[in-house]
């Protein structure tokens, strides 16, 4: 298997690699950015279409949830549409 970088790790419950500043929930195992995440708890893991949250993905095809506020991930990402 090919070495990660050391600011990549994996989600276990879902097997995605995110970076390492992606936070986790404990619930639903969806990655958010910081902001993102208390948003999602605070609406005891609610929806984040619902919640309004931008979906990107990764270079690795990981999505991570972000608030529209946030500022743009220092990884690579596209955003995603649906």
């Amino acid at each position: 298997m090919k070495k990660l970088p050391s600011n990549i790790y994996i989600n276990k419950s879902t097997n995605e690699h995110i970076h390492k500043s992606i936070k986790i929930c404990t619930k639903c195992h969806l990655n958010f950015t910081s902001a993102a995440l208390e948003m999602h708890q605070d609406a005891n893991c609610g929806n984040p279409k619902i919640l309004k949250l931008v979906k990107l993905r990764n270079k690795y095809g990981s999505i991570v949830y972000k608030h529209r506020n946030d500022p743009d991930p220092i990884w690579p990402f596209m955003v995603v549409i649906d």
